[in-house]
């Protein structure tokens, strides 16, 4: 009996030894947008609000500190409607998405705690649109941009068992998708973005 409860925890202890390298998560977060959006026909789209997303994402460990992440990041949408917008049954909705990559470093602070610092890359696209009341007989005008820019975070990451994290983190976006679409002669001026989110993490 003794050698078979000895077996067993050896085996336990190698199969945490070898867990694998790869993990995937998913989380929460609130994003800053200050957004200003002009449409030909007069209509503005200007706020500055936090919105609500998601994000999901996986990575590669590599080693104790350094890591791999590739991610989508929903930003959220937003929608303004102003008084004088619901009179004349026009308002405006904005909203923005990404595809990232970026790298990361663990700084030890506890057993189970440490201090994440990331820099990388995303791609990301913004939509942004005129919104009319049912039955106004309105032709909405929905404009895309795109751009692609620095993302830097900063997270703490707790461990809850072998397998499970959890990381609470702020991500700052070198986006602006300072453009002129030459089709509608529509602008976008969108203030660097900043986000904080709660991520769970599952290490295979």
């Amino acid at each position: 009996m003794r050698i078979l409860v000895l077996v067993l925890m050896s085996l336990m202890a190698t199969t945490a030894m070898a867990r694998s390298p790869w993990y995937v998560g998913g989380g929460i977060g609130a994003t800053r947008y200050d957004v200003n959006v002009d449409f030909p026909d007069d209509v503005n789209l200007d706020l500055d609000s936090w919105e609500g997303g998601f994000q999901l994402f996986g990575g590669y460990q590599l080693g104790q500190q350094w890591a791999i992440e590739a991610g989508y990041i929903d930003f959220g949408e937003t929608k303004d409607f102003d008084f004088d917008a619901q009179v004349i049954g026009i308002g405006s909705f904005y909203e923005s998405t990404g595809i990232y990559v970026n790298g990361q470093y663990h700084i030890p602070i506890a057993k189970t705690l440490s201090l994440d610092l990331s820099g990388g890359w995303i791609f990301a696209e913004a939509d942004a649109g005129e919104v009319f009341p049912p039955n106004t007989g309105g032709n909405p005008q929905t404009d895309s941009y795109d751009d692609n820019g620095i993302m830097l975070g900063l997270a703490f990451t707790w461990q809850a068992n072998e397998a499970l994290y959890i990381r609470g983190v702020t991500n700052y976006f070198v986006l602006d998708y300072g453009d002129v679409d030459y089709n509608t002669n529509s602008s976008n001026t969108l203030k660097n973005p900043w986000r904080l989110g709660v991520d769970l993490i599952w290490n295979f």
